[in-house]
């Protein structure tokens, strides 16, 4: 569902291929012109949701956003 919805918003995924992306984290390209910095901390203050940002050679080039789940315990 992520990437379904940032790819209808006009955002593009880092990783092009379904089959070789991780569910866990997904990347996102920083569109041209857009302060990345300035998301995340919109993100961040207005929303209260935290994204990375991209390291080494993707330094300013792209999002991470990484998904948590909580395994739970079937009862039985």
């Amino acid at each position: 569902m992520l990437w379904d919805g940032l790819e209808a918003m006009g955002l593009v995924l880092h990783v092009p291929d379904p089959d070789r992306r991780i569910p866990s984290l997904t990347t996102v390209r920083v569109p041209e012109g857009v302060d990345e910095a300035a998301v995340r901390g919109r993100l961040r203050d207005e929303y209260g949701i935290e994204i990375g940002a991209g390291l080494g050679p993707l330094k300013g080039k792209v999002w991470r956003i990484g998904l948590m789940v909580t395994a739970r315990r079937r009862r039985t």
